[in-house]
């Protein structure tokens, strides 16, 4: 995953901000979202660093609790990544901090090439 957000080669980099009340309340998102903004105000490109990406991970399949969501991301400015690939919450828990970027509609797994809807059956 690392190397894949490396790939994507986001133009401005914004430094990750964490808050810690109320995480996953409409007005902490709304106040994450205006930090963000204030932050990338001059700035123009795709953007990275700032969320923690929803992923597709075969690991959720392996965590015997099931119905879980796969994390990853948060990069400070210097790279160091915060959120290693993280399968711990169930598949309903939101917070401010996560973000989807939808990179290519097909992907490889396995050596084949899908659409990124069949990807999705692969894992539930």
């Amino acid at each position: 995953l690392t190397e894949l957000s490396q790939k994507m080669a986001a133009t401005v980099k914004l430094d990750p901000v964490p808050m810690y009340a109320y995480r996953d309340s409409t007005a902490t998102m709304w106040q994450h979202h205006l930090i963000i903004e204030g932050q990338r105000k001059t700035k123009k490109g795709l953007i990275g660093g700032i969320k923690k990406y929803v992923v597709l991970s075969a690991n959720i399949k392996r965590d015997p609790r099931g119905n879980r969501v796969a994390i990853y991301g948060w990069h400070r400015m210097d790279g160091i990544l915060i959120q290693p690939l993280y399968v711990g919450h169930v598949n309903t828990y939101v917070d401010y901090s996560h973000g989807i970027r939808l990179v290519w509609r097909r992907m490889k797994v396995d050596g084949k090439w899908i659409d990124y809807k069949e990807s999705w059956m692969m894992i539930y």
